[in-house]
C-alpha cells in the first residue's frame, strides 16, 4: 500500500499503516496479520481499479481513490475499536464473576485463610483473612490486618516461618508444614499450606490439629 500510494507522503497510505498498527496493538500478531491481509487485498483492488479505469481518470493521485482508502481505513479503525471495547467489557464481566466465585469459596471455606503481601522493604504484611480465620485461631483477625507477620503473630519470631513465607512471595512455590504456635492469645498446633497467589503475594490455608496431635501422642 505504501509503494502504490506514495509512501508516508500519501495520507491514504498512512491511514493503511495506522490500521495495521492499531490491529497489532489491539489484537496482537493474528490481528496484525489479518489487517495486513485486508490491506493487501484492498490495495490490489485499488490497483486493478486504476488499471481498468473503474475510477474517474485524471493525472496524479485520484481523489476518489484516496477518499475510498481513507474511509475504508476509518471504518476499519472504528470497527476494531468497537470490537475491542466489547471484548474488554466481556472480559471485565467474566473477571467480576470469577472474583465473586472465588470470594464466595474463600469466605465459606472451613479452613482458615490468611493473605500476605511482601513489600519492597521486605515487610511481610497481613492483608486479609476469611471468617474461618477467627474461628480457627480463636481471636478476631481483622484488627491484625495491616501489621507485619511478626507483629500479628509474635510467636513466629525466631522461627523459620517468616523467612519461608517471604521466599514464597518472592520466588513462588509452596510449603506444607505443621506449626506449633504459642503466644499470650493463641495456643495450638496448626497444619498449614502456604503458596504464592501472585508475584509478591501469598496465601496460607490452615487447620487446628491440636486435638489430633494429642491423640497421636
Amino acid at each position: 500500500a505504501l509503494w502504490l500510494f506514495g509512501g508516508f507522503h500519501g495520507p491514504s497510505a498512512t491511514a493503511y499503516t495506522v490500521v495495521a498498527l492499531g490491529a497489532a496493538l489491539l489484537f496482537g500478531t493474528r490481528g496484525a496479520a489479518a489487517a495486513t491481509a485486508g490491506i493487501g487485498a484492498s490495495a490490489v483492488f485499488i490497483a486493478l481499479a486504476e488499471v481498468h479505469r473503474w475510477l474517474p481518470a485524471h493525472e496524479g493521485t485520484r481523489p476518489t481513490t484516496a477518499l475510498f482508502i481513507f474511509l475504508a481505513s476509518l471504518l476499519s479503525l472504528v470497527g476494531m475499536a468497537l470490537y475491542a471495547t466489547a471484548e474488554l467489557r466481556h472480559a471485565i464481566e467474566g473477571l467480576r464473576e470469577s472474583e465473586g466465585r472465588v470470594r464466595s469459596i474463600v469466605e465459606s471455606s472451613p479452613m482458615a485463610i490468611l493473605l500476605y503481601e511482601l513489600e519492597p522493604s521486605g515487610r511481610l504484611v497481613l492483608t486479609a483473612s476469611n471468617p474461618a480465620g477467627d474461628r480457627v485461631l480463636g481471636i478476631p483477625v481483622g484488627p491484625l490486618v495491616g501489621r507485619t507477620i511478626e507483629e500479628a503473630f509474635p510467636g513466629l519470631v525466631g522461627t523459620e516461618v517468616p523467612d519461608r513465607y517471604r521466599r514464597i512471595c518472592a520466588e513462588g512455590g509452596s510449603w506444607d508444614t505443621e506449626i506449633e504456635y504459642r503466644d499470650d492469645r493463641i495456643r495450638g498446633v496448626y497444619e498449614a499450606h502456604a503458596f504464592q497467589t501472585a508475584p509478591g503475594m501469598m496465601a496460607v490455608m490452615f487447620l487446628d490439629v491440636t486435638e489430633r496431635r494429642r491423640a497421636e501422642e
